[in-house]
């Protein structure tokens, strides 16, 4: 059998869509050297998208810094990174981005001679259903696993490091979750990949995006000579922000067969790699993540919920400085709104999207995944300079609130009507959750927000482009009216049409909807 290889730098694993809508895949050194000519990185799944990108960006953040904003902005002119530089680097480094040479060098890789047992490599893939796996969007058990390419390998590697759950037996410990299941994680992106990287490619020293430690040099994962892992069950803390971008969340190592198609993988050994201290994640400390504090005055990050959707926390994710030290937006929103005020490098007129990425787990079971999320927020830069403009859009997002509000409270005194209409006093726990669950099937809530979310984008795209206060007030208040409570009313009046036969139904209707319409005429006064 000819000697297995397959080097990340050389040969092409990265899905990417070029300007030129085309469809490539292509290699680490392919990405760099490209970038500009490439839309974006493209995969179905959005655990891989991110995970390539802080592959990218710990690459260059090792090479290039940047120390301060001069450095950065003669690379963003540039519009490239020094060819000569990567290329040093990586013909230093070249062996520890192969897959299969020997075994202290293989990317990404640690032996586990304490296990025997083979695990399919379906595990490392959040959507297939396999072991403790739930299925997300399919149905492949483990009699049945098939094995896959080793592109397909590496980017499951890359993200099951990013987004291992918890829970289950393993050694030394049982597992423990990856570092980005703590929260969203939010990319900038720009009009090409140079630009999309460059924006989320902060100043990067001894103390930032946080402080290094000072017994230890953060480097990549790739360069440790020493690859034993930290064993202890606490965790440690990240040496820097290049060791937490490359964190080996589990011990994974590839058995490769070769088939027909070429190399493949069916199966890995695997086991709990290193863990993050518990109380580092509560000092913001990712810069790619959004905090808040929470009712037991925690900082936590930003996580998805099931019954909110994330753009409703755009005031998290876009206020720069909270005086009240309740929210921390990401840092490279900070970086590129400092960009903006300080050296006119990026115009304020320049329109970006805020792409956020996440998983929402099981509320009652954290170690079960209940869907993954990717969703693209329009980010005008006018917002990162004039901060003003997040009162707006709070306010706008504060009075959808408040529709929501007189919307389910119509909907719950019609409830009450037409389900006791002969009742007036205080409901009894049997009829309250009579009521509750005669409420839950109309699911206006859930179809109130997910019509009124594209009014939200193309409001948020709109309002940079009026100055005024007065004049952003009128703005928001037409907005209110014309789409927000409309769309409220329209879902009424859907259900009024619905109805009309019910006599009982439409007599509760026209005694009850009146709240409504004179709630929201209040609104916009």
């Amino acid at each position: 059998m000819n000697k297995l290889s397959f080097n990340l730098l050389d040969d092409p694993w990265i899905p990417c869509i070029l300007k030129s809508k085309v469809f490539q895949m292509l290699s680490i050194k392919e990405v760099l050297l490209d970038a500009p000519t490439i839309q974006d990185i493209s995969s179905e799944n959005p655990l891989i998208n991110i995970s390539i990108y802080r592959l990218l960006l710990a690459i260059l953040h090792r090479n290039f810094g940047p120390n301060n904003l001069t450095e950065w902005i003669k690379i963003y002119e540039a519009r490239e990174w020094d060819q000569s530089v990567l290329d040093n680097y990586f013909k230093i480094w070249y062996h520890k981005f192969e897959l299969f040479n020997e075994p202290k060098n293989r990317f990404y890789q640690i032996q586990v001679p304490e296990i025997s047992k083979k695990t399919p490599i379906t595990v490392l893939n959040q959507t297939l259903s396999s072991g403790s796996n739930t299925a997300l969007f399919d149905h492949t058990w483990d009699s049945e696993f098939p094995s896959i390419t080793i592109g397909q390998a590496v980017r499951l590697l890359l993200s099951f490091q990013n987004y291992a759950l918890s829970g289950g037996k393993s050694i030394p410990y049982y597992y423990s979750y990856a570092p980005m299941i703590v929260g969203v994680a939010v990319m900038v992106k720009g009009n090409n990949l140079f630009e999309t990287l460059m924006l989320n490619f902060i100043r990067y020293d001894n103390s930032h995006p946080f402080k290094q430690a000072q017994d230890h040099q953060d480097i990549p994962f790739w360069e440790r000579d020493n690859k034993v892992l930290h064993q202890e069950k606490d965790g440690r803390y990240p040496y820097g922000y290049l060791d937490y971008l490359t964190w080996q969340s589990r011990r994974i190592w590839f058995l490769p067969i070769v088939e027909n198609t070429g190399i493949r993988v069916k199966e890995v050994f695997i086991a709990q790699g290193e863990k993050i201290k518990r109380d580092w994640f509560q000092h913001a400390q990712d810069p790619q993540m959004a905090y808040k504090r929470n009712k037991k005055n925690e900082i936590v990050a930003l996580k998805l919920k099931l019954d909110r959707q994330v753009w409703r926390e755009i005031e998290i994710l876009l206020r720069i400085k909270d005086d009240t030290k309740n929210i921390i937006s990401p840092k490279a929103l900070n970086w590129i709104s400092r960009i903006i005020l300080e050296r006119e490098v990026i115009a304020p007129s320049t329109r970006y999207k805020l792409e956020i990425y996440g998983i929402l787990n099981d509320p009652s079971n954290v170690a079960k995944i209940i869907s993954w999320h990717r969703s693209s927020i329009p980010l005008p830069a006018k917002i990162l300079e004039d901060q003003s403009l997040v009162n707006t859009i709070k306010s706008f997002i504060d009075k959808c609130e408040k529709v929501e509000e007189y919307l389910n409270t119509t909907i719950f005194l019609f409830g009450k009507k037409y389900l006791f209409p002969e009742f007036d006093g205080k409901l009894t726990k049997a009829k309250r959750q009579k009521l509750r669950s005669y409420i839950k099937g109309f699911q206006f809530t859930i179809k109130f927000w997910n019509l009124i979310e594209k009014y939200f984008y193309k409001f948020v795209e709109e309002i940079p482009n009026t100055s005024s206060p007065t004049g952003r007030k009128q703005l928001e208040n037409q907005w209110i009216e014309k789409y927000i409570i409309k769309t409220a009313r329209d879902i009424l009046l859907n259900f009024k049409e619905n109805i009309k036969d019910d006599i009982r139904g439409l007599k509760a209707f026209i005694q009850t909807s009146g709240y409504f319409f004179k709630r929201v005429k209040n609104l916009i006064q």
